[in-house]
């Protein structure tokens, strides 16, 4: 992984050209706040890192390694939402180039076999002392970029040709090393070329060898921008006709299809410096997420196209809908159908949109108490476009219903009464074994062997839910959302709702 400035810091020989890492970006995990903040306060500098960014979760720490690309992710293994293992093999198949290093309390031999043989980097007991240990992982996931240091080998002449390259990683890049990358724009160009692949290239290897793929383009380049491990961009001094004029010739008259077929090529004005090509980016990468809606051309002239912001009453109003209209297959495929065409009449951002209806699946599936299933919230995010978000979307919830009725009787009626009667302080399992005419040893029998859970966990999982979307819309205080989801002590409701969504309640209002 490496950074704009780290890229921007060339050292040239005669075999090539080598990106070398100045400052290693690691990123700490732990749902335990006391240790995370014990990390925060580590000398990382006097290492050679840097602390970019904490997090409490697996699936928070994920969303933050899309966005900002550590070298090196620290992470606990015992989490809510997503643990450490999972984030772990997570990052192995995404970004396999992220070093981790395990968070442990287990002292024992077999443990370090085990998380070794998951592709962790190295692992640290926690203990009081931690620190030595910490520091001579660090040094073993530094020599994994020492000794694979990127290469670019002269047989590409990029460099030859007049183009440098230039790595954006994330906005935060961007904005930590502003003075670096403005100097790169320091000759007056006109012309931004995007090349956005449908797939990810596994590093930046992959990515110069394809670059190399389009002589053409390279010729009339001053400049080269690769922007994550899916976009690459051409700064020349030729006019868009003209570009499109040579890439049209390329690609139809020489039968270089490997573009075609890949990738779709978007082209607009910049200017000669970073806020000219921030926008014509910015344009460039809209252009690029209207292929969501309608199929592109595999060469657009863009023209500056903005997304209706996806606001969070949006969302709050399908996820009430949704459960309104649970009770009739016909009306919530109809529903879903409504969802997906507001979208595309109001052109919501297609991450946005993602995003949201990701979130409707997490709430209709607490709803009916059912175990979250990763595989299908992974098929939401990789929806290629609407018709596809549209039905998957639907497959997936009636999937769900069809779990939910093959619940007994007792079962669904018990749900029921929970959720119903959730917001009694009191609520036990034997109220509602008598509620439906058996014993409570039974029935928190039949609840786990249908439900994955237990009574307190069904219970939890209700109270959490309605809690949330308190805290979120509504100007009540703690104490009062405590008081309406069950809990009659302050201080249970915060621990609660801390080990439920690792996060303390306060920072949602």
């Amino acid at each position: 992984m490496i950074s704009a400035f780290e890229a921007l810091n060339l050292r040239g020989g005669m075999s090539g050209v080598f990106l070398t890492i100045t400052m290693y970006r690691v990123l700490i995990v732990d749902d335990e706040i006391p240790f995370l903040e014990s990390l925060a306060t580590f000398d990382w500098e006097n290492y050679g890192c840097e602390c970019i960014g904490k997090a409490t979760n697996g699936e928070e720490a994920l969303n933050k390694c899309m966005q900002s690309l550590p070298h090196i992710v620290i992470t606990d293994i015992d989490m809510p939402f997503m643990d450490g293992l999972s984030l772990l093999s997570k990052l192995n198949e995404i970004f396999p180039e992220i070093q981790v290093i395990l968070l442990t309390v287990h002292q024992k031999f077999n443990f370090a076999q085990m998380a070794l043989q998951s592709g962790a980097c190295d692992y640290v007991i926690k203990t009081m002392d931690y620190q030595e240990q910490l520091i001579m992982a660090l040094e073993k996931a530094k020599k994994y970029f020492i000794n694979h240091s990127i290469l670019i080998d002269s047989r590409y002449n990029l460099l030859d040709k007049g183009g440098r390259i230039l790595i954006i990683e994330s906005e935060e890049v961007i904005n930590n090393y502003r003075s670096e990358i403005e100097d790169f724009f320091n000759k007056k160009y006109s012309t931004l070329i995007s090349v956005c692949f449908s797939y990810k290239f596994k590093n930046i290897i992959e990515i110069i060898e394809k670059i190399d793929s389009l002589p053409k383009i390279i010729e009339i380049t001053v400049g080269i921008i690769i922007r994550g491990l899916s976009c690459v961009e051409f700064i020349t001094d030729y006019s868009v006709d003209e570009i499109k004029k040579r890439l049209l010739f390329e690609m139809y008259n020489k039968n270089n299809i490997t573009i075609n077929k890949n990738a779709i090529i978007t082209i607009t004005e910049c200017g000669s410096f970073l806020k000219g090509y921030l926008q014509a980016h910015k344009i460039n990468e809209e252009m690029y997420f209207m292929n969501f809606y309608k199929p592109l051309n595999r060469i657009n002239i863009s023209c500056e196209q903005v997304f209706s912001s996806l606001y969070s009453n949006t969302i709050i109003e399908w996820t009430q809908n949704i459960k309104v209209n649970i009770k009739s297959k016909t009306q919530l495929n109809q529903y879903i159908s409504m969802m997906a065409d507001e979208c595309k009449k109001l052109l919501y951002h297609p991450t946005e949109v993602k995003k949201a209806f990701r979130l409707v699946l997490y709430k209709y599936e607490a709803l009916y108490s059912i175990k979250s299933h990763e595989n299908m919230h992974k098929e939401i995010m990789e929806a290629e476009n609407i018709v596809d978000l549209e039905k998957k979307m639907i497959d997936i919830i009636n999937a769900i219903q069809n779990e939910a009725n093959n619940y007994s009787f007792i079962v669904n009626t018990s749900l029921e009464y929970i959720r119903i009667n959730f917001k009694k302080a009191n609520l036990q399992l034997p109220e509602v074994a008598q509620y439906v005419g058996m014993s409570p040893g039974y029935l928190s029998k039949k609840l786990k062997e249908e439900t994955g859970k237990n009574f307190q966990e069904i219970l939890i999982n209700f109270r959490m839910e309605q809690a949330l979307a308190l805290l979120k819309n509504s100007n009540k205080k703690i104490y009062e959302v405590a008081e309406q989801v069950g809990y009659e002590n302050y201080r249970s409701f915060v621990n609660a709702f801390s080990n439920y969504y690792g996060v303390n309640p306060k920072k949602i209002k």
